[in-house]
This record gives structure tokens, sequence and C-alpha cells, in this order.
């Protein structure tokens, strides 16, 4: 193992770190690489590769050199790890605040792994930095809310497979439903969604893809033989029509029009809801909310929690909906 360790240093710029290692790799290949073949490679110009080689030699302390007679770049001397990393103090800040936030990770695997990730990299920074991570741990707080648990041994078995392409097979608990179902699903995504975390996957049998709540999965088992992933899966593509996660792939895109008042007004045009949302200011202080919606269920609790603040313009069905519900909690609160 290389136990040269570059210079000290609190820098702000730097070229891409992906870059960078894979220049690395390139040199470690001995491939001699010119810089016109590497600007192709990045699509980037030649002056650019340059100032890149030129930082890993004069900042990262690699022996990056031309070799005249071979016509290319090369390492004049064995390297076997990529130093670590420079890193200015707005980027450690960062860092810490993100480690805030492994709450939603907690009770999986990659809650204990990024821990340790976290404290490895922090350890080997303490002496680029001039703030004390400590106190800048203690001035951040993360507060998450209706965290859902997570079985840590299954939640390990669905990364393996999402990684490998390995078909899984499972056993799950539906939503108010006392059997037990089995499943034979490809694993394409893992996304945690308001606290929860939900597998995507396509069902083998019918090839549909779906969002599966991973706390509601007790038995897995990753299958020997593997699949092929959908071209271009995208999640975001998949949840772009659903408010949370209860989507169709062919639903119908309805649009949802609610107004606001008081304070649900400004809270709600303090943050963004969905990527399809449009705001319209109102007289008096008012908003006006609308979105393109393929699935209404989740959307009617987040309608109900602004009380008599939120207004369902349309459409008609939704209307219905929270007007019925209101009725029913007026009945439920009424002394008998």
């Amino acid at each position: 193992m290389n136990s040269r360790k570059p210079p000290v240093r609190v820098l702000t710029t730097r070229p891409p770190l992906t870059r960078m290692l894979a220049l690395h790799r390139a040199l470690q290949a001995a491939e001699l690489p010119t810089a016109t073949a590497l600007a192709k490679q990045f699509e980037v110009s030649e002056r650019t590769v340059r100032r890149d080689l030129d930082y890993m030699r004069d900042q990262l302390g690699l022996p990056v050199a031309w070799n005249p007679s071979r016509r290319g770049f090369e390492y004049t001397a064995a390297v076997l790890d990529f130093p670590g990393l420079t890193i200015d103090e707005g980027e450690l800040f960062a860092l810490l605040v993100a480690q805030k936030t492994l709450e939603a990770y907690r009770g999986t695997t990659l809650f204990v792994k990024l821990q340790r990730a976290f404290e490895r990299l922090r350890s080997s920074l303490s002496d680029q930095v001039s703030f004390s991570s400590a106190d800048a741990l203690a001035s951040i707080s993360i507060r998450p809310l209706g965290t859902a648990a997570v079985d840590a041994v299954v939640f390990d078995a669905l990364t393996r497979a999402i990684v490998a392409r390995r078909v899984l097979r499972l056993k799950r608990q539906p939503l108010g439903d006392s059997k037990r179902v089995s499943l034979t699903l490809y694993p394409l995504h893992l996304s945690n969604v308001d606290g929860a975390w939900y597998l995507l996957a396509q069902d083998a049998a019918t090839a549909t893809v779906r969002a599966y709540h991973v706390s509601r999965i007790l038995e897995v088992e990753a299958l020997e033989h593997r699949f092929e992933p959908i071209p271009n899966f995208d999640p975001a593509e998949y949840f772009k029509a659903s408010f949370g996660v209860f989507t169709k792939p062919d639903a119908h895109l309805q649009t949802v029009i609610i107004n606001f008042t008081g304070l649900a007004a400004d809270l709600v045009r303090e943050r963004e809801w969905h990527p399809s949302q449009k705001l319209k200011e109102l007289p008096n202080g008012g908003l006006q909310l609308t979105l393109e919606l393929g699935n209404l269920n989740e959307i009617i609790g987040w309608i109900l929690r602004w009380g008599a603040e939120a207004e369902v313009i349309q459409p008609a069905a939704l209307r219905k909906i929270i007007e019925r519900t209101a009725r029913q909690l007026v009945q439920a609160y009424v002394s008998k």
C-alpha cells in the first residue's frame, strides 16, 4: 500500500474527482495517454486535461510526467492508491450536515456503513480544516418524523440483489391483509419517500413495475439467475405522476387545483411539493396550487392537514371526497 501522504492543503477548486480517478487509472495501466486522446475521452479541452494532470502532480503529489520518447503521460513511480482527498471547510460542513441525515437510514445496513465511512473521512481530514467538527455537528439537528423500521437483513439482501441484478423471491405482508404473498421480482431501485423505504421492482410474471414497502417484506431470497434491467429505467419518471409513491404507469393525469388561505398559504408557498406544481397568488394573501397527478389517494390526507384553510377547486371527484370526509369528522366529534 502506498504510504506517501500528499501535502496538507485546504483548496477551493479542483478537477472533478471522477475525471481524476479515470486519469489515475489510465496512468496506472501504463497506457501512456496523450492530452489529445484524454480531451476527446472526457469531452474537454487539451488545456483542461493538462491542468488536471498538473493538479494531480503539484497538489496531490503524484509522480505524473510526460515521456517524450514514448509520447504519452505516465507515472514515473509506482502508485498503488489514489491519495486522500483535499477538501475545504464549506465542503466538510456540508458532509457533516449530510451525516445528520443518517436517521433516514437507521435500521438498515447502510446506517452502520455510512456512519463508519463518515468517521473515517472526518478523521482523515482533521488536519486540513481549522474548525471543530464536533462543534459543527452540535450546531445542526434534523428531526425525522414517522421513520419506518426496516429489517437490516432484508435491506442488505435487496441492495445486493439490485447491484448484482439477481432475481428475488420474497414474501410480503400487504397493508390491511393478514395473508402473506409470495412474489418473484426483478429489483430495480430503492427509494426513500417521506421516511419509508420502497423497492421498485418488475414482477417476473406480469412485467409490471410497482413500489413495494420494504417494511412489509418479511423474507427475501436472491436466486442464482440474473435478469436484464429495463433499459434507461428512471425512478423520477416513475414517480412523477404520484404525490408520494402510489402511481400507475398509464394513469390519466388529472389537474388538481387547491386554494389556500391564512398561514396555510404561507407554508405551502415556502416549499416545492411536486415537480408539476404551479403557484398563483390570490387576493388577500391567498395562494392557488395546481398539480398534475395520476393518483389522488395520497393527496387526500395532505389536503386535510390544512383544515379549513385549504379548499379543493377541482377535480369535482376529489372535492366530494374531502367534503364527505369533513362531514364524517364532524360526526365523529359531535357529542352523543
